[in-house]
């Protein structure tokens, strides 16, 4: 079976995966910067919500190719569960260091 790609795509699927590489690369940028600066802080809780969406909007729109390919969508389907799942304690304003 012949894969999806963004050279040989065009129209809304061309955008699909478009967006949904970016948003692969956003969310690898947002994670290292997460991980690389002192937890709790104002930045490390930036970058993790911009992770925390960027990952829901990959898995969203893997997905939505996976229906156009006529595949099972459970698996795209089950990444964004986990992140909206984690996404209250993401969103907490409780600081790490606070009893």
């Amino acid at each position: 079976m012949q894969h999806l790609t963004i050279a040989t795509s065009s129209g809304l699927v061309w955008l699909m995966l478009v967006c949904h590489f970016s948003a692969a690369l956003i969310a690898l940028m947002a994670g290292t910067v997460a991980l690389s600066v002192t937890k709790g802080g104002r930045l490390h809780k930036r970058s993790g919500l911009v992770f925390t969406g960027a990952m829901i909007a990959t898995g969203l729109l893997a997905a939505a190719i996976s229906v156009y390919e006529g595949k099972s969508v459970v698996g795209g389907a089950f990444q964004p569960e986990c992140f909206f799942s984690s996404l209250p304690s993401a969103c907490s304003r409780r600081s790490a260091t606070s009893g």
